[in-house]
């Protein structure tokens, strides 16, 4: 489908720039050298005497006449994935009509199998999140005593691993929201595992990791230096003011994370993504901290990193702040990204995330209301959606609405779980049953 540049639309994937010809003209060395520099791997359609070629953008040479550019590689995905900056920077460079993918819409009893199957995952990723939160407790508790037993917490991430609950578990993170530092060490480290897993099979990115067991565990013990603060600061139901003793103590616990994960001997990433992760990419704002770290020597994992920390923060439930949707949540990290978050970083996490993360709770155009049940391929606005209760809050039939076959239909608002549904949210979405 063609569209102009005021056409598209956030979460839209273009599938190749068109009309280069009216924006480049015949090529000279200067104009060859800025293709190839800005679409590395991508393809070119042209002519030459006559005849219409598919060439490596490689092959360019000055005098050609591009037609479009293509076939983009997933390492050019900032090029191809629709959003703010996107459209800003299409702006300044003068492209102007684009080809975008449709909607890809699945086989439906395919995809009301993958939707029940993810339910299924998420009654068993329950059961092991609340397990791992216990046993992070218990470390936590344990090396506050100078006792130190990684047992408990490796054998529960070795079964986790193995009965693949991680995605589900993922998906948990914004239904039961995490109301202390325990659950909130779990939901990052399950997040983490699923959309670092993810970015290595799209970008073909190689795992730094010897396995995901030792993935999820440095994720899981990113913040393991809070079990050397006391107990009323850690549990604390309300804010510190910015220059407080307690805020200060809090602050150290990024120092505290690298002694500890450097005496446990985990990996040195998993050491550099505890002392790092709170550090920005302007180091002089007052949130990025230990004060005398650089952002450029932060690993790609400490970035990621720091990315899903205040994502899950900012879904988490607080007694004194309103949590905020998964969707609010990338929206405003998006705005943050190249000030506090790495830009490229945040856009391979979107990338897995989509515009509307699984388990997102949704009210479509037709006031029913529903969790996103899948990452859609194409246009991110329309995922397919387990609709649940109508607009007055009534129970319905369960059913999986397809939005890249139901046009019809779109989603009107993204919703908070713990406003709408209370406690119960998580049960909501075990209880699906779709046919």
């Amino acid at each position: 489908m063609k569209l102009t540049l005021y056409e598209l639309q956030q979460g839209m994937t273009i599938q190749s720039y068109l009309d280069l010809e009216d924006r480049f003209g015949a090529l000279d060395a200067k104009k060859c050298e800025w293709l190839q520099h800005n679409f590395p791997g991508a393809r070119v359609s042209l002519k030459r005497g006559g005849q219409p070629l598919d060439l490596a953008i490689t092959e360019l040479r000055p005098g050609d006449r591009p037609q479009k550019v293509f076939a983009f590689p997933v390492a050019l995905a900032h090029l191809t994935q629709v959003n703010e900056r996107l459209l800003a920077e299409l702006g300044r460079q003068g492209f102007t009509a684009f080809e975008v993918l449709q909607s890809h819409s699945e086989d439906p009893k395919q995809a009301i199998a993958k939707a029940n199957q993810l339910v299924t995952q998420a009654k068993a990723g329950k059961v092991a999140r609340e397990r791992a939160t216990v046993a992070v407790e218990a470390l936590f508790d344990g090396l506050a005593q100078g006792v130190t037993n990684l047992e408990a917490i490796e054998g529960l991430v070795e079964e986790i691993v193995e009965n693949a609950n991680i995605d589900a578990m993922a998906a948990l993170a914004s239904l039961k929201q995490a109301d202390h530092t325990y659950a909130h060490c779990v939901d990052v480290g399950a997040i983490f595992t699923m959309v670092y897993q993810k970015i290595s099979e799209q970008t073909g990115r190689t795992s730094v990791f010897a396995d995901l067991q030792e993935t999820l565990l440095a994720a899981i013990l990113h913040d393991i230096g809070k079990s050397l603060l006391p107990k009323d600061i850690l549990e604390s139901p309300m804010p510190f003011e910015k220059d407080s003793a307690e805020m200060k103590a809090l602050r150290s616990h990024a120092e505290k994370s690298r002694n500890l994960l450097t005496e446990l001997k985990l990996p040195e990433t998993a050491v550099n993504m505890g002392y790092y992760h709170h550090v920005k990419v302007d180091e002089s704002i007052y949130s990025s901290y230990p004060k005398d770290l650089k952002f450029e020597d932060a690993s790609y994992e400490a970035r990621l990193l720091a990315i899903i920390d205040i994502y899950q923060a900012l879904t988490g439930r607080r007694n004194y702040k309103k949590s905020w949707t998964a969707a609010a949540a990338l929206r405003y990290i998006d705005a943050l990204a190249g000030v506090e978050y790495d830009e490229a970083v945040f856009d391979d996490f979107s990338a897995v995330m989509g515009l509307f993360p699984i388990g997102s709770l949704v009210k479509l155009s037709d006031n029913r209301m529903g969790f996103v049940m899948n990452v859609p391929k194409g246009d991110l606005y329309r995922p397919q959606v387990a609709v649940f209760q109508d607009g007055q809050g009534q129970d319905l039939t369960h059913e999986l609405v397809d939005l890249a076959r139901r046009t019809e239909l779109s989603i009107k608002q993204d919703l908070d779980p713990l406003e709408v549904l209370g406690d119960k949210a998580l049960d909501h979405f075990t209880a699906l049953k779709l046919t």
